[in-house]
């Protein structure tokens, strides 16, 4: 989250019920700040097994520009832009169409980064003060493809969950630290395990430091951001003097420039492995990340143009052999580049610790993972550490008052259960990875099991929606997306396509000369989809029948404020989850979350759940009918809240709530609704279909289904 103006120029909505701090997005309670209403949902979570409060950082402690853009540069420069070079030219045989890729990727990647700022900056939408807004959220493609993907329940959620918990860490990046390590002391062949034992201090070792306080792990990232782009800036410029001679020492051989001639660059192609060398290639570059890879274009100046690099050696190491080593020694040079490799991977496991917890804390508060509210926890570690230690009894919490303030954390809190779920995962895939024959396959193993699910496929369903919202008007993606149309239909057409050759082709058999047989990645990128699949099963059949019939009830309430520029910005969250049995099982209770309720066109029932408001401006009181909700606490739970959003004086005098209950035979419900809009528009104008609106928006989810049908009604033109 960027830096943004202070908390105290939040814009402050006052409300009249002191009793409405169940619902936060974008009120305060009795008169408070919002920052005092954040601390008042914190308190109100303390004990309660079912709620989780988050609250975000304060101004001093949000990311500046220059931090958000190291934690790209970290996520992008990682291991792969070393050593896939060494890949994809073992398996095109050529150095002409290794660029073709290169190129291709780079397109790809930026069509995708157009793709993903798109859905960035329209997902999730809320209604702020009559208009839909973006507000932001973390969690990346799990609030883009939950909001894709609404139907069948649950399916988006556990899928993107299953599959990210398992393969979405760092465990690719530790393996490679392993490797350099070793090399770098002069350890080429090390015994079996070895590899993986320092890979497992890494994983560890990156996680105590992130748990040992937020900002710790930011300025590390940007430490290590800053010296891989000098990293990168050394080798292009290397390039650059070998390309044109500018060299004394420096290898001069005139392979320097046939590589780079169209009448030699292609000499090889066709003896390599065709489309499946071609995809393996190009699966490679999709980690690797575009953007970054104008740095490959200058390693393959100085290098051999046959590409023959079977033997154990990798183009960044005849880089650095043919141009460092010329002009100081062979030997030492390799090990430089195997510092600069282990240097590169650590600072790639270090953002990835940083942002997979954050996501996967994000998946936790969806309610889908055993104990999901302990996963869904922000923890001070230190302090926690410090009361432990000094066995203190913890301090009496301070009084309420109208203008009290409570005082943060010096440091701020980690989400610590998510941070050591990631940690786990991240061991398993190591210690998996001592299976593999050689160990300098292990890791292009573990960046194709990551990269195969989680980016091809998430691009490809992603790319999907924004082809489908595009081409289909009803969607009204073209009224909430600021891009052009037409662009960013191209841009989603070009991701489809770049990810879905790499997706298929990768079935087709190949020989790599890896210790790896071809059909493993594809193999298990499909298991992991039919796992998440059969995961989404369990747990919205299996799992209920188990509890009793037992619905899960998932709410999750942000506090919204308005920064000093207009824009909504999320403040926190407050997270609700409750296994339940329905009170009435012909009730159509929804199993899951408030942002997945759709309304229905018809449906079978004998209560007719409709709310009818509507506001007495004139008399300056206000008037509800309802038709009762399931039960009277529902319905009084609208009211209450419509009060707070119009801030309607109420005399105490006047009776404000008539709750009644409502038998229909009415199979059709939108003749109900239908006829329910009618008459909150011929009763007080429009100011009631305005509050109608207002409330799709905030009510608990039962209420949302119901009033979203009233809404989509609206523009029908009915009088």
């Amino acid at each position: 989250m960027a830096r943004h103006s202070s908390q105290q120029d939040l814009q402050i909505a006052v409300i009249t019920s002191e009793d409405l701090h169940r619902n936060r997005s974008n009120i305060s309670v009795g008169g408070v700040s919002i920052v005092q209403l954040s601390y008042l949902s914190e308190r109100e979570a303390v004990g309660n097994p079912s709620k989780e409060f988050t609250k975000f950082p304060e101004d001093k402690d949000l990311l500046s520009r220059f931090q958000v853009a190291c934690i790209i540069v970290n996520r992008m420069i990682g291991t792969g832009i070393f050593e896939s070079p060494t890949t994809i030219i073992q398996q095109d045989r050529n150095i002409g169409g290794s660029l073709i890729l290169w190129s291709l990727g780079f397109i790809a990647s930026m069509a995708g980064t157009l793709m993903y700022v798109e859905y960035g900056l329209t997902i999730p939408r809320r209604k702020m003060a009559g208009a839909v807004q973006a507000v932001p959220r973390s969690g990346g493609e799990l609030n883009y493809l939950k909001f894709l993907a609404k139907r069948p329940k649950y399916m988006a959620i556990c899928t993107f969950g299953f599959i990210f918990i398992l393969v979405g860490n760092s465990a690719a990046n530790c393996v490679s630290f392993g490797v350099h390590v070793l090399a770098a002391a002069g350890i080429n062949d090390p015994r079996k395990g070895t590899v993986q034992g320092i890979a497992l201090g890494a994983a560890w070792l990156v996680s105590l430091l992130h748990a040992l306080g937020r900002m710790f792990g930011v300025h590390l990232n940007s430490a290590f951001a800053v010296t891989k782009v000098s990293m990168l800036l050394m080798i292009i410029i290397l390039g650059f003097m070998v390309l044109n001679n500018h060299t004394e020492h420096l290898h001069r051989d005139p392979l320097s420039y046939t590589n780079l001639n169209r009448k030699t660059s292609f000499k090889e192609l066709g003896t390599g492995d065709h489309a499946g060398g071609f995809a393996a290639s190009y699966l490679n570059i999709i980690f690797t990340c575009g953007g970054w890879n104008q740095a490959n274009y200058m390693i393959v100046v100085p290098i051999p143009k046959d590409g023959n690099f079977t033997s154990g050696k990798s183009v960044v190491e005849e880089f650095f052999r043919l141009t460092i080593g010329q002009a100081w020694n062979e030997g030492r040079s390799i090990q430089l580049m195997d510092a600069c490799l282990a240097v590169s991977s650590l600072g790639n496991v270090i953002v990835t610790t940083f942002t997979a917890a954050r996501v996967k804390q994000e998946i936790a508060k969806e309610g889908i993972l055993p104990f999901s509210l302990v996963f869904a926890k922000n923890v001070n570690i230190i302090e926690w550490a410090i009361k432990k230690f000094k066995r203190s009894e913890q301090v009496a919490e301070p009084v309420e008052t109208e203008g009290n303030t409570p005082e943060r954390a010096k440091i701020e809190p980690i989400p610590f259960p998510a941070l050591v779920l990631h940690c786990v995962f991240s061991t398993i895939l190591i210690l998996a990875s001592i299976c593999v024959p050689q160990s300098k396959d292990a890791y292009p193993l573990l960046v194709s099991i990551y990269t195969y699910p989680i980016d091809a496929m998430v691009a490809i369903s992603l790319s999907l929606g924004i082809i489908w919202m595009r081409s289909t008007r009803s969607s009204g993606w073209n009224t909430y997306s600021t891009s052009n149309r037409w662009f960013s239909l191209a841009t989603a057409i070009v991701v489809f396509v770049a990810n879905v050759f790499p997706v298929v082709a990768l079935w087709i058999p190949e020989a790599l000369g890896s210790s790896v047989p071809w059909y493993i990645v594809p193999t298990i990128g499909c298991s992991l989809l039919l796992g998440g699949v059969v995961y989404c099963l369990i747990f919205r059949f299996a799992v209920p029948l188990f509890l009793g019939g037992a619905v899960l009830e998932v709410i999750r309430d942000p506090v919204i404020g308005i920064d000093g520029e207009g824009n909504s910005v999320q403040l926190g969250e407050m997270v609700y989850h409750k296994w339940s049995v329905p009170e009435d099982a012909d009730l159509p209770y929804h199993n899951g979350h408030d942002a997945e309720i759709e309304p229905r066109s018809s449906i079978d029932m004998s209560i007719v759940d409709i709310a009818t408001i509507h506001v007495g401006n004139r008399k300056g009181y206000f008037d509800a009918n309802l038709a009762t909700l399931a039960n009277s606490d529902y319905s009084t739970y609208i009211v209450d809240f419509t009060f707070a959003s119009y801030g309607v004086d109420v005399p105490a005098s006047i009776e404000v709530l008539m709750s009644k209950k409502a038998d229909s035979s009415v199979s059709d419900l939108t003749t109900v609704v239908l006829a329910g809009l009618k008459l909150l528009k011929n009763d007080h104008d429009t100011s009631s279909a305005a509050m109608v609106a207002k409330l799709a928006t905030y009510v608990i989810p039962m209420a949302n289904w119901m009033i979203a049908m009233i809404e989509d009604a609206l523009p029908s033109g009915i009088d």
